[in-house]
């Protein structure tokens, strides 16, 4: 009998979740990359919070890296990596993050949102598919939505501004030898926490850990996990979408063929992407060395990022299912508004 979870992170610190952009990892990259002011991501990736959840099931935590039979039967040898097959033991899938403040959910507001700073409000197109009256002085996607709670409240907006607080810090690459200072913007949220599901094949009790650590320097979490009786999904988000618009409530991995089929099937869309390695951990083998338990893949994968929009033709559908699904990737909502 499955069972869902919520698991929810309280920045304990400022946090820093690193890029392609920002920095390098590996043999042939040893040195902090990007320019002299870096930025970091204000929420963390699916993979992040995937690798997150399979710590949290380790029934034991050792020094050494190694799994017991029992922690491979709840989360499999290896952690999530872009290929086809992969099992992941007792995990059945992640849900995409929400943000998460007073009981409501939270996500990044659709990219056709224009206008209004109170509620969300999708553009309105003309016969040509290009936005009436546009002003690039009035568009801005700076915003969280909510889209549960009050029926009053699904809709409303909230600036980044007031759910992200900014902190900028000097620090040195000791590894140049010249130009070694350079500045490092850090997260924290104000008031709200990073939240998001997973669902099991089965109830498991899981080893008490109140704090756990993520991205680069990491940072500290508070965390707590509580057994729920459903898997949220974001269905109230449909009655605020134009029909025949997709809205994507996560990142998006497509392989070639898809991005075609997607491609062909919209009459317009509005995207922007995130640039990613594959970046694998595998502890089956014994203890090893850091870098050999630590994989990080030679291809850079794209992806679409949460928020972007698609308006298809009436006859066409938006579905993507490969192996980024387990990972809280490729959910998209269909509008339902007329």
């Amino acid at each position: 009998m499955s069972q869902s979870y919520r698991i929810c992170l309280t920045p304990l610190e400022d946090y820093f979740f690193g890029n392609e952009r920002t920095f390098r990892y590996g043999d042939r990259n040893p040195s902090i990359g990007g320019d002299y002011f870096v930025v970091s991501e204000r929420y963390p990736s699916q993979t992040t919070l995937f690798g997150v959840l399979r710590y949290l099931m380790l029934e034991e935590r050792t020094s050494d890296y190694r799994l017991s039979q029992e922690d491979i039967r709840r989360i499999g040898a290896s952690s999530f990596y872009y290929q086809e097959g992969a099992t992941f033991g007792l995990i059945e899938s992640i849900s995409p993050l929400y943000f998460f403040k007073d009981q409501v959910h939270y996500i990044p507001v659709p990219k056709d949102h224009y206008g209004r700073e109170d509620y969300y409000c999708p553009m309105t197109l003309d016969e040509s598919n290009l936005p009436e009256n546009f002003s690039g002085k009035h568009y801005h996607t700076d915003y969280l939505v909510a889209v549960s709670g009050d029926k009053g409240q699904i809709g409303t907006l909230i600036p980044y501004d007031t759910v992200f607080q900014s902190v900028t810090r000097i620090s040195i690459n000791r590894k140049a030898e010249v130009d070694g200072f350079f500045k490092k913007q850090y997260w924290n949220l104000q008031g709200f926490q990073f939240v998001y599901y997973a669902k099991l094949k089965e109830p498991i009790s899981f080893t008490p850990c109140p704090v756990v650590c993520m991205g680069y320097g990491k940072s500290a979490f508070g965390v707590t996990i509580e057994a729920v009786d459903a898997f949220f999904t974001p269905k109230e988000l449909s009655a605020l979408i134009s029909r025949d618009t997709y809205v994507a409530v996560s990142d998006l991995y497509v392989t070639e063929q898809e991005l075609l089929q997607l491609t062909d099937s919209c009459r317009y869309k509005i995207t922007d992407f995130r640039e990613v390695r594959g970046f694998r951990t595998n502890y089956s083998g014994g203890t090893g060395s850091h870098r050999q338990r630590y994989q990080k893949s030679e291809t850079l994968y794209r992806l679409i990022s949460a928020g972007s929009v698609f308006k298809c033709h009436p006859d066409k559908n938006i579905e993507i299912h490969n192996c980024a699904n387990v990972a809280g990737m490729n959910v998209i909502v269909k509008g339902e508004s007329k």
